[in-house]
């Protein structure tokens, strides 16, 4: 092998090697912000430690929302096809919250069973219906 082509491969693997460590570092940066949830089946099975913070993804379950009076505190059912969870929160819940709409749910799993909620994110369809 002539000294031209050495040196082309050379550049080329050094060039490869450049952008695999670039690429693993963004993605090792960025692991921290991906923001992934749970269904209640999932959460059934997984090993989690019940002081980590996790996100729950669900619809809210009919006949399951009530409120107290003279509070912010709700509390209602997310499910999927599957299970539901309870979840219990205090705050005032967004504007497309409703039965049936789909939700994501972010606090700690109790030693109960019960899911303790920090904040309620409701997810929005991905088609427009005007007014």
């Amino acid at each position: 092998m002539n000294k031209q082509r050495q040196w082309k491969l050379i550049k080329i693997t050094g060039m490869l090697i450049a952008i695999g460590v670039s690429v693993s570092l963004v993605l090792y940066a960025l692991r921290q912000n991906i923001s992934l949830y749970y269904t209640p089946s999932q959460l059934i099975q997984a090993k989690l430690s019940k002081h980590e913070m996790i996100r729950i993804g669900g619809r809210v379950d009919a006949n399951s929302v009530h409120y107290f009076s003279h509070s912010t505190k709700v509390v209602f059912e997310v499910a999927d096809s599957q299970h539901s969870l309870e979840v219990h929160y205090n705050g005032i819940l967004p504007a497309l919250f409703r039965v049936g709409q789909t939700v994501v749910v972010q606090g700690y799993l109790q030693s109960n069973g019960l899911f303790r909620a920090d904040q309620v994110l409701a997810k929005h369809g991905a088609n427009y219906h005007a007014p």
